[in-house]
């Protein structure tokens, strides 16, 4: 623990001085310059910038971190002399309650790690592009605290630094960013869930047969079970309700439907495999033209009924401005979370979108600027035109989500990748956090930070991971 003169109190935990040896093992650890300090800088998110380690997570949570507090980092790590430094991080420990044995407590107990100014070398990869010492040292302490808990091996035998080393990648690999926050802050985070598009793909359909509170399996039902007899007449009235609250438009619904109608349905939406399964969600415009087409003769009270269920429950594309109620929901999470400076990093799903072509899967890693399974910080969110976006940041420091034309992005392929973005193209109000001028357009034109509309949120990601700092922070 560090007093208020940031002196080293006391060492509680771990010892993971490593020994130092050349490049020619397949994994191993090299010195730092005896003239690099620990921070040259204040932290910053540019610090950062991962590369053949897959702890995304970590990174993105640190990411947040730096750009809203980054006097913390400083405050979490010393410089302890003799080429080594030590990390503050936090255990997380969940006992039964004494005075109610169904319930348990939280504790985070705090623990000290010291480790040497080296950073990890992989002869057949780079395994670190960080710019700044720091991140170095955060990433091995992670990794021997994972270890610890674990009750793997932190000291190699002998001089078997080669297999340390790959035991240190192996505890940085995977995780999720709620977790981070919590062994770097020791305080409670929060994950939720985005409901989003996949809810809304007819491919979930057979999964989700008996649940009648997806707007996907409400409409399926209402239009299919007369001619499929997929549910019973509870579960009928049941789907009818949620979108006719009056019971005789419900009934003038159930008897213009016909098994033609719902074969319709099925070729339209269910049956057509061009597509991949990701791609067939169910769009508003074509929900409506369905509509159009086969419920035209219904009294225009039960047929405004019906295309009011749709605009409300199913997305337009992105850049209408138009955000249906689990969209608004996400983003105004996000916001007041933003708001009341907490720590925001986001999870994509197993699938981010569909680029066809040669000789590739039709469902891939990386599109469209996005990368499946990958972790991100949100640093603020905002409003212009009456769009709603989120301000990102990758912690790969490139590969990023870019709305932009074809023509500016080949002119802007041979420079960084990325056009250089003047203020009056971002008129943007409703920030969650206040930004200045200077500040807006050097985030905007950082390696990695990208704009993310929220109907891509919804689509494409999968988690919001919320964290907070020490209330004395």
């Amino acid at each position: 623990m560090y007093n208020s003169n940031g002196n080293l109190i006391s060492e509680v935990g771990i010892d993971m001085s490593d020994h130092v040896i050349g490049a020619g093992t397949m994994s191993t650890f090299l010195p730092f310059s005896p003239s690099r300090k620990l921070f040259e800088h204040v932290p910053n998110a540019s610090d950062i910038e991962q590369s053949g380690i897959g702890n995304c997570a970590l990174l993105a949570a640190l990411q947040s971190i730096a750009e809203l507090n980054p006097i913390f980092i400083n405050r979490m790590m010393r410089d302890v002399g003799n080429g080594q430094v030590a990390v503050r991080l936090y255990q997380k420990i969940v006992e039964p309650d004494p005075n109610e044995p169904s319930n348990t407590l939280t504790t985070f107990e705090p623990c000290y790690i010291r480790i040497s100014k080296t950073f990890l070398r992989a002869f057949y990869k780079p395994t670190h592009r960080h710019h700044a010492m720091w991140v170095h040292m955060i990433e091995k302490a992670y990794a021997a605290m994972q270890m610890h808990i674990n009750r793997r091996q932190i000291r190699p035998p002998g001089s078997d630094v080669a297999r340390f080393a790959h035991n240190i990648q192996e505890a940085l690999n995977g995780g999720h960013s709620d977790y981070c926050f919590e062994t770097i802050l020791g305080q409670t985070s929060e994950i939720h869930l985005i409901f989003g598009e996949r809810y809304l793909n007819p491919e979930t359909l057979g999964r989700l047969p008996h649940d009648y509170s997806h707007p996907a399996n409400i409409l399926y039902n209402a239009i299919t079970c007369k001619s499929a007899h997929q549910a019973s007449e509870e579960n009928i009235n049941q789907v009818l309700t949620r979108i006719f609250p009056d019971d005789p438009q419900r009934q003038i619904f159930r008897d213009a439907t016909t098994a033609a109608i719902g074969e319709n349905f099925h070729a339209m939406f269910i049956k057509d495999k061009k597509l991949p399964s990701y791609y067939k969600i169910f769009r508003r415009e074509k929900l409506h033209e369905f509509a159009q087409a086969n419920y035209q003769q219904l009294p225009p009270e039960v047929f405004e009924a019906f295309n009011n269920y749709i605009k409300l429950n199913f997305p337009e594309k992105r850049g209408s401005a138009y955000y249906i109620h689990n969209q608004d929901e996400a983003y105004f999470r996000i916001f007041d979370a933003l708001r009341r400076n907490r720590l925001i990093c986001l999870g994509t799903d197993t699938q981010v979108g569909y680029e066809p072509r040669l000789f590739r899967k039709p469902e891939q890693e990386k599109v469209k600027g996005l990368v499946a399974l990958h972790a991100y910080s949100v640093f603020n969110c905002y409003e212009r035109a009456g769009r709603k976006f989120l301000l990102l940041r990758n912690p790969w420091a490139r590969y990023t989500r870019e709305y932009i034309s074809l023509e500016d992005a080949l002119r802007a392929r041979a420079s960084r990748g990325v056009p250089q973005l003047a203020y009056a193209d971002y008129v943007c109000q409703n920030f969650a956090r206040p930004v200045t001028r200077e500040r807006l357009l050097q985030l905007l034109n950082t390696d990695g930070v990208f704009e993310l509309e929220i109907s891509d949120l919804t689509k494409r990601f999968r988690n919001i991971y919320i964290g907070q700092f020490p209330s004395a922070q």
